[in-house]
């Protein structure tokens, strides 16, 4: 190829990045579509998402094998957690009811005896 040809070929190519660039400021949507509808993207994607499933299986294998928990274990744990936190609570205020009736139990005791 001829230096001049080469030089027709890079601009033919950097006109059409740029076009590229001005179509992606223009229309991210239009520009979405296209790699979706690209089954090369899809395939990537595709094999991305098998990756990062087999990840997971294994995080899960080894951390059952290490007895430790998973983060959804945790999560579940944290919540059990706060429900308890708030029935204790609940208890709390219970028992400072019951402690307040109490102690105004010997001043209703010596109302009834004046009576």
């Amino acid at each position: 190829m001829s230096d001049t040809s080469l030089a027709n070929e890079r601009r033919r190519s950097d006109t059409s990045l740029a076009n590229r660039g001005r179509m992606s400021a223009v229309d991210p949507i239009k520009m979405f579509q296209g790699l979706v509808r690209n089954p090369a993207f899809a395939g990537v994607v595709k094999q991305g998402l098998r990756v990062r499933d087999t990840a997971l299986q294994a995080q899960e294998t080894l951390l059952g094998l290490l007895n430790l928990p998973t983060a959804a274990e945790l999560n579940q744990v944290a919540t059990r957690l706060r429900s308890i936190s708030q029935r204790l609570e609940l208890l709390e205020d219970a028992l400072d009811r019951v402690d307040r009736s109490v102690a105004r139990l010997p001043s209703v005791l010596k109302q009834d005896e004046h009576v």
